[in-house]
């Protein structure tokens, strides 16, 4: 049980706390991504030392019992974009390819792009965002 891992006096706890955290978001998952299938997920994670810490845990079937907060569906019958995703049938590049779409919307839960009747997507995560150019004019 890794019950002191967040303990703010340790920083190898503040260290593992914070990897923790941007895999998640980067997976798109709301729990604990040490507790979800490196097989179906490991696709959506850069590597890195927690990630590799992931697949052999996986590899060797241990479970990790840790004090870890759920990021809690924020109404109900949303849904994970990710898990969507998946669920429509995007798999390999194509799903890392709409993984980083969804990174750059900052969206983790359908919510993230329907309007506030849930019953439409917002017309604005359609479109094609551009990113400016950082380029100096010679």
């Amino acid at each position: 049980m890794l019950s002191e891992y967040a303990s703010p006096t340790l920083r190898l706890g503040k260290k593992l706390q914070a990897s923790l955290e941007c895999l998640q978001l980067e997976m798109g998952v709301n729990v604990n991504p040490l507790s979800v299938s490196y097989d179906i997920y490991c696709s959506l994670a850069t590597k890195c030392w927690v990630e590799t810490l992931w697949e052999r845990l996986w590899v060797y079937m241990f479970q990790v019992t840790m004090d870890y907060l759920d990021i809690p569906y924020p109404r109900e019958k949303d849904a994970l974009m990710v898990d969507l995703i998946r669920s429509a049938g995007w798999k390999g590049e194509e799903l890392r390819c709409l993984n980083r779409v969804r990174l750059h919307l900052q969206i983790i839960f359908l919510l993230g792009i329907v309007l506030a009747n849930g019953r439409q997507v917002d017309d604005s995560c359609l479109r094609p965002h551009t990113v400016p150019s950082t380029a100096l004019p010679i």
